[in-house]
């Protein structure tokens, strides 16, 4: 009994509930796309337009390219059902704080080790994002921007781009390497290259829990959950430390 269950636990993780047959040139635009909006959209403008204008322009972009996916890769049913939306349920929300204990000090090990392995190297990189940066610099109402951008509209936009999307235009290659492929463009769209281990580690636990509670709604929650804790972190530590 218990080694059934074990395999049907194990199914559901790898399970595909968005499985499409998509050709190759919408998986490779898809892959583009996702790349361009994260990469280019949230490193490269935070420079040009501040950090929380670039988010706003990136949200923008994100949500068209969402509705592009949803034409390209239509499955029947409400917007609901297409973008993957469920009623949660309390266990649901208790995974979602399991799998966040899980990522904060699992992440935290990455990035160490990921440390020494690139000054070992002597690869250079930055030692936050920018978005961190500005927390620690800025005050009270730079953090609830901030907060409200990456806690509420990032995980949104970020979990169906590639928790939704970019998953199921990956789907065709196979649910395991769909999650390895997605969590590793999400790592690398990102632009940061100390965070990518972590960021790729975060990715396939998002996937996860989106796979096993099959509910957008339960990746964008432990999203959001993840982000507001690392950022509300941040913006104490920064003004303990400068009291």
């Amino acid at each position: 009994m218990k080694k059934h269950s074990f395999t049907l636990f194990s199914q559901r993780i790898f399970a595909r509930p968005w499985k499409r047959k998509i050709p190759l040139h919408f998986i490779l635009g898809g892959i583009t796309g996702s790349l361009v909006i994260s990469f280019y959209g949230g490193s490269r403008l935070a420079g040009v337009f501040g950090a929380v204008n670039a988010l706003l322009l990136c949200s923008a972009a994100a949500l068209i390219f969402f509705g592009a996916i949803l034409a390209f890769a239509p499955v029947p049913g409400s917007f609901s059902s297409k973008a993957g939306f469920r009623k949660v349920r309390f266990q649901d929300l208790l995974l979602c704080f399991l799998a966040l204990a899980i990522l904060l000090p699992v992440s935290a090990l990455l990035t160490g080790s990921w440390q020494q392995i690139l000054e070992f190297f002597h690869i250079s990189y930055e030692k936050e994002q920018s978005f961190i940066f500005l927390v620690r610099q800025g005050g009270k109402g730079t953090y609830f921007q901030l907060l409200l951008l990456t806690a509420a509209v990032v995980p949104c936009l970020e979990e169906l781009i590639f928790r939704r999307g970019l998953y199921a235009l990956l789907g065709k290659l196979g649910a395991p390497a769909a999650m390895v492929g997605t969590a590793f463009i999400f790592s690398i769209a990102h632009g940061f290259v100390l965070g990518i281990p972590a960021l790729f580690f975060i990715g396939l636990t998002f996937q996860a829990v989106c796979n096993i509670t099959r509910n957008l709604w339960c990746s964008i929650i432990t999203h959001a959950l993840l982000n507001a804790t690392v950022l509300s972190i941040t913006f104490l530590a920064s003004k303990y430390a400068s009291a």
